[in-house]
């Protein structure tokens, strides 16, 4: 599956405050609704009341080898509300079922034969034993 990462970024111009949010969608739906896709988004009065921020739109594509290769260690997740409610409002202009996909890339994201840290006891006797078993696996 080919999925493009939504990444919305806001930095404010006096305290330097950020914000960012990225939605996770399927490169077929990105084809779809691109081009209704904001380039900014307003993030709210990240330098007080009043002040008005407005944050970049940016789109980060992966096949599944980019995507094993950029979740090494670590599980993908998706973040934010202010990139979800524009991204909810194109969905539902082209009548598209938004939190159906979610979970279909979630579900995908999880089957990823990805690398995970473990941690394990074992007695000092078995430590490089261990070490040179774990080797293997790689």
């Amino acid at each position: 599956m080919k999925l493009v990462n939504v990444i919305l970024y806001a930095c404010a111009y006096y305290s330097e405050a950020e914000y960012e949010d990225n939605i996770w969608i399927k490169d077929e739906t990105y084809q779809i609704i691109k081009e209704d896709i904001p380039d900014e988004i307003f993030c709210g009065e990240l330098d007080g009341k009043h002040s008005q921020v407005d944050g970049d739109v940016e789109f980060k594509y992966f096949d599944e080898a980019a995507l094993l290769e950029y979740c090494d260690g670590y599980e993908l997740e998706t973040s934010g509300c202010r990139l979800e409610e524009e991204i909810i409002d194109v969905y539902e202009k082209y009548h598209l079922n938004f939190e159906k996909e979610q979970e279909e890339i979630k579900a995908y994201i999880e089957s990823l034969d990805n690398k995970v840290d473990v941690t394990i006891r074992v007695k000092k006797s078995k430590k490089e034993e261990l070490i040179k078993f774990a080797e293997t696996l790689k």
